[in-house]
């Protein structure tokens, strides 16, 4: 099972961020000064985004989910796993 997730933030109307498109930053999502794939996200409203953490998502810098492992399973087999994973969560 692949344990990339999103990076799950609120971004305030009106402000601009520096996401992070390098992978190193120790402030991602959010890019440090010296950061060489800074990319600049100017806000509108505020709202609550999935910001990507593994680079592969065509949106970026919004996750699209392109990470899933589940991406290439058949709706059924996804549904099968979701649920053994939902229910191993509640047996912790």
């Amino acid at each position: 099972m692949n344990d990339i997730t999103p990076y799950v933030v609120t971004l305030n109307a009106g402000q601009t961020y520096q996401i992070c498109q390098c992978g190193r930053c120790s402030s991602a999502p959010f890019a440090a000064d010296n950061c060489p794939k800074a990319f600049s996200l100017h806000n509108r409203q505020k709202q609550l985004v999935w910001l990507c953490s593994c680079g592969r998502s065509a949106a970026m810098p919004y996750c699209d989910g392109s990470h899933n492992p589940r991406n290439e399973m058949t709706v059924w087999g996804a549904l099968r796993e979701m649920t053994q994973d939902l229910l191993g969560h509640f047996r912790k």
